[in-house]
């Protein structure tokens, strides 16, 4: 039996179908579009994001920040925590947790932020909370506000809403008085 030497044109045609395919594959896996929800419309800070707030739009691969998500479910409930332009990307993560509609649109307050207003640093966003401020003999209490957002750095700030008639009592004690927020026990809806 005699074996035949196999054709160097043969060789070059198999190599170049090797490397065409794998070029294939790769271009396939990494050319194309994301798909990333964007607010079609300047958003303000603490607004709760409804379905026709946002619009999935199709970005360069790889180019969409870090967490963003095309699936405007993932967002429909949540709100924004900074102003979110309009055609930025939304990413859930910057964002306040989902709560049931209508729960936002209260006056906001913010308290400065220690350990006795973050609770050890265990108070989260969309915690409900009731805040006791005292001065000398008075002592108010704020039941049912909102966390919205804690606020870090050099002028760290828990950030609250509560209702128009609470707004009074906060505004009038919190600048003299000890605040110690406490969190209200889960209650299912």
């Amino acid at each position: 039996m005699r074996i035949r030497p196999v054709r160097l044109s043969l060789i070059a045609w198999l190599a170049v179908l090797l490397f065409g395919g794998a070029g294939v594959i790769y271009l396939s896996v990494t050319s194309g579009s994301d798909y990333v929800c964007e607010p079609v419309r300047d958003l303000p800070p603490y607004h709760q994001v409804a379905k026709s707030d946002v619009r999935v739009v199709a970005v360069p691969h790889g180019s969409a920040p870090d967490g963003a998500t095309g699936s405007p479910e993932s967002l429909i409930g949540r709100y924004t925590v900074q102003a979110q332009p309009a055609g930025r990307p939304l990413v859930p993560s910057a964002m306040g947790p989902v709560l049931p509609p209508g729960s936002l649109g209260g006056p906001v307050v913010a308290l400065a932020a220690a350990p006795e207003t973050t609770l050890g640093d265990r108070l989260q966003r969309g915690d409900l909370v009731d805040v006791l401020l005292s001065s000398g003999a008075r002592a108010q209490r704020v039941s049912g506000a909102l966390v919205l957002d804690l606020v870090s750095g050099p002028r760290a700030a828990v950030v609250l809403q509560v209702s128009a008639a609470q707004v009074p009592i906060v505004a009038g004690l919190r600048a003299t008085a000890p605040v110690v927020v406490r969190t209200e026990p889960y209650q299912s809806p």
